[in-house]
């Protein structure tokens, strides 16, 4: 009799106990980031720090790119500018694999002062951070584009044209009106091209 009624609480333990199991191997198991959409411009290699693929539990595969400014953004796999770019990126981590850095005899010196002296550690750790920044300052690129209009400028209207620097984030062109306001337009789009060549022909007359 005490058997038949400690079967159920048994049953009911044990069936708890199975669900939470089963939870957490689920969660385990669940992919950290997925990508709900892609993006519909190309990315610039020099712009891109590193990739991985989507967990293969996610509805929908894709590639993740870390960009050097932190930001992650979504790639559809199957696009060729995607599979290039990923090529590329690993010629230069295998061609960075294949350097062997050898620390000359000053490099050694250097660092065996650095061991014996934690204030010269301090300074030069202060120094380096303070040319990192000038430097990242330095290189910063003076205009980018965030979004292109959707409309066509005439030729008349455009005094001038530049491309965005190569270590924004998004290629663009940069057109400046004659009243002095400057506008980003896709470089891609066909009226884009028709204008810069346009322009260049005024130029070259």
């Amino acid at each position: 009799m005490m058997m038949m009624m400690k079967s159920p609480i048994i049953l009911v333990i044990s069936t708890l106990l199975f669900s939470s199991l089963a939870v957490q191997a689920y969660q385990g198991y669940a992919p950290d980031k997925c990508c709900a959409t892609f993006i519909s411009f190309r990315l610039r290699t020099n712009n891109v720090a590193s990739y991985k693929y989507t967990d293969s539990s996610c509805s929908m595969e894709g590639v993740i790119f870390k960009m050097i400014n932190g930001n992650e953004i979504c790639a559809d796999p199957s696009a060729l500018w995607v599979r290039k770019l990923i090529e590329a990126k690993e010629r230069l981590q295998k061609e960075d694999n294949q350097i062997d850095v050898k620390p000359d005899r000053q490099q050694k010196l250097i660092k065996m002062m650095m061991m014996k002296s934690p204030i010269i550690l301090v300074i030069s750790t202060l120094l380096f951070s303070s040319l990192a920044v000038q430097a990242y300052q330095g290189y910063a690129p003076d205009k980018c584009c965030d979004t292109f209009i959707s409309f066509r400028l005439r030729t008349n209207n455009v005094a001038s044209y530049k491309y965005t620097d190569s270590s924004c984030s998004m290629e663009g062109v940069i057109f400046k009106m004659i009243n002095g306001n400057e506008i980003c337009a896709d470089p891609s789009e066909l009226w884009v091209k028709k204008l810069i060549e346009a322009k260049e022909r005024l130029q070259t007359n």
